[in-house]
C-alpha cells in the first residue's frame, strides 16, 4: 500500500513541528515549507496527498497559495 504523502506550509515552525509529530506517527510521510513563497515549487516537485496551508503568512497567504495550486493544477 502506497504511503499517504502529507505538505504542510506554515510561518511557524512550531506548528510545522507539532504537525509532523502527530501526523507522521501515523504512519504519513510528511513534508514541511515555513517559506510560502517556495512553497508552490516545493509541492509541485513532491505531488503530495494533502496539502495544509497557513492562511495567515507573510508575502503569501494560504489563499494565495492554494489560488496558485489551483492554477498549475489546470
Amino acid at each position: 500500500m502506497k504511503v499517504k504523502t502529507i505538505f504542510a506550509v506554515d510561518d511557524d515552525r512550531e506548528h510545522l513541528e507539532y504537525l509532523k509529530t502527530a501526523l507522521s506517527s501515523k504512519g504519513r510521510a510528511i513534508f514541511t515549507s515555513s517559506d510560502g513563497r517556495r512553497a508552490i515549487s516545493e509541492i509541485s516537485a513532491s505531488c503530495p496527498d494533502l496539502v495544509i496551508l497557513d492562511i495567515d503568512m507573510p508575502f503569501a497567504s494560504g489563499l494565495d497559495l492554494c489560488r496558485e495550486l489551483k492554477r498549475h493544477d489546470a
